[in-house]
């Protein structure tokens, strides 16, 4: 008896356990017609040219820059909210250069949450909205070279060489000098990386 009752309360626990993943997938993922982006006064391009995956969505006649990312579902012509990857976007517009060259990732020097981290690089995978960090320098290092005026974005040199390999620009974190335009204190640069993704 003790026996099957141990089984069932694991049966129990794991379908609970079960339900309450799906419960909070779906609550966090939201999927949307073009419509009803449309009628929210936004419109929606291509993350890159080619790709009709992933889209970005932006005011027009704004400069508020890009404002949700999606991944297009063909099969049930929807849009799916990507919550995660949008939360890494480092720029107020679409950095083409920090795309792969597939339109499948993107990198970035911006932890989620609008939290500048910057020793670190991550890797943004559209495809599953996730993040993962690629490579950290050390605290005497950066890959920031100075931060915007506008929304204090931080301003890197980061590319696609191919889908991967990228190349990166480290500066030095200890020291700053005087911008080309006096308003911004920059961090020199000490070398540039190629990375293996």
């Amino acid at each position: 008896m003790n026996k099957w009752l141990g089984i069932t309360s694991l049966v129990l626990i794991y379908l609970c356990a079960v339900v309450a993943l799906l419960f909070f997938r779906t609550v966090d993922t939201k999927t949307v017609s073009r419509e009803y982006i449309l009628d929210k006064g936004f419109e929606i391009a291509p993350l890159t040219s080619g790709n009709e995956e992933f889209f970005y969505a932006y005011r027009p006649h704004s400069d508020a820059g890009t404002q949700m990312l999606f991944r297009y579902d063909p099969k049930d012509d929807a849009y799916i909210e990507l919550r995660t990857a949008f939360s890494y976007l480092d720029s107020n517009d679409i950095d083409h250069r920090s795309i792969s060259p597939d339109g499948t990732r993107f990198l970035s020097v911006l932890k989620s949450g609008m939290e500048s981290d910057e020793q670190t690089l991550y890797l943004v995978d559209l495809r599953s909205d996730s993040a993962v960090i690629v490579k950290s320098l050390a605290e005497e290092e950066t890959f920031v070279a100075y931060h915007e005026d506008f929304a204090a974005y931080p301003v890197s040199k980061k590319e696609w060489i191919d889908d991967e390999t990228v190349k990166v620009t480290v500066f030095d974190a200890t020291q700053q000098v005087e911008g080309r335009d006096s308003r911004n204190l920059r961090h020199p640069e000490l070398r540039t990386e190629t990375i293996a993704i």
